[in-house]
């Protein structure tokens, strides 16, 4: 179950995500290789330019999907871990991608209105145990898959020095906390490095955009919880979070969090006003990803501890 909607493919259902994901790995695949035109042809000519081109820019940045599933066969899906993310990152050329686990996935689907979101209230305990397996999922990929695991700023550089496919563990949504802050500790204990606060099932932690609002955005626990994920180094996402959410998120926050998906009417220029005057900083989709791990572990500190169990 993805936050983007589905396309039906030979009987599967894929999600949009999915879906553009795994397209554009084959497409920039295929354009590396220099697929894309008759060799001998002025367009192939400029695709050759133009793979060139790329490959300098690849050489000389690190490439970092900041927010996927894996594809069709990926963390979302039922399939069992397998190589098809390592293959498809080196297909094309993506040094890090983060790999976000769903906990709210299971009931998660689309209403009579065909409007995608929680379908029932979850059972206690259901949402949390759905996430550790699929933490245990994320353990067999880097265990067995030719996946590595970037705690760190400097595994960000490893991988794009040494072409090793890596990942960023990330959970969308912390709907698995269940009130409990602990919990927290333990994701990052497993390698989950970058956290967002809610996603299509209310919590305790504040309101999101497709549901109602509950809690006039953020909870004094939501609160706790961004103290807390600054406290353990990690990199707090506000996507899906309501504007008033992502207002009061900012007042709380000490560290630099990551907006994926500013959707809401000018929260940007909003959240920007804000970081000049220094009170607060946001890393926006087009900022650095290795800028922001570095500031989520603190500014002095080169690193984030790795406490990784595979």
């Amino acid at each position: 179950m993805d936050c983007c909607g589905h396309f039906a493919c030979h009987g599967h259902t894929l999600t949009r995500r999915q879906w553009m994901w795994s397209t554009l790995l084959a497409s920039v695949g295929t354009m590396l290789a220099g697929g894309l035109a008759p060799r001998g042809s002025t367009a192939a000519a400029q695709t050759a330019e133009n793979t060139s081109a790329a490959l300098d820019v690849l050489r000389k940045s690190i490439s970092v999907d900041v927010h996927t599933h894996g594809g069709t066969t990926g963390i979302t899906s039922q399939a069992p871990p397998n190589d098809d993310l390592a293959k498809g990152m080196r297909a094309g050329s993506l040094a890090v991608a983060c790999l976000a686990d769903v906990p709210d996935g299971p009931i998660l689907g689309r209403n009579a209105a065909g409007v995608l979101g929680a379908l029932h209230t979850p059972e206690p305990g259901q949402l949390y145990k759905y996430h550790l397996e699929r933490l245990d999922w994320v353990d067999e990929m880097v265990a067995h898959h030719g996946l590595r695991r970037a705690l760190s700023a400097a595994d960000l550089e490893t991988a794009h020095q040494e072409g090793q496919p890596s990942i960023v563990g990330d959970v969308e949504g912390l709907d698995f906390l269940e009130g409990k802050l602990e919990r927290l500790e333990q994701a990052h204990q497993r390698g989950v490095r970058h956290v967002q606060l809610v996603h299509y099932t209310p919590n305790d932690i504040g309101d999101f955009q497709t549901g109602a609002v509950t809690h006039k955005g953020l909870t004094s626990f939501g609160a706790e919880a961004i103290r807390a994920c600054h406290r353990l180094g990690f990199v707090c996402d506000v996507a899906h979070a309501t504007e008033d959410t992502v207002k009061q998120a900012v007042k709380v926050a000490t560290k630099p969090y990551s907006c994926r998906i500013p959707r809401c009417p000018g929260l940007q220029q909003w959240v920007r006003r804000r970081s000049r005057r220094g009170r607060s900083a946001a890393t926006m989709r087009s900022r650095s990803p290795r800028r922001a791990a570095r500031s989520a572990s603190g500014i002095s500190t080169p690193a984030l501890k790795n406490t990784s169990t595979a």
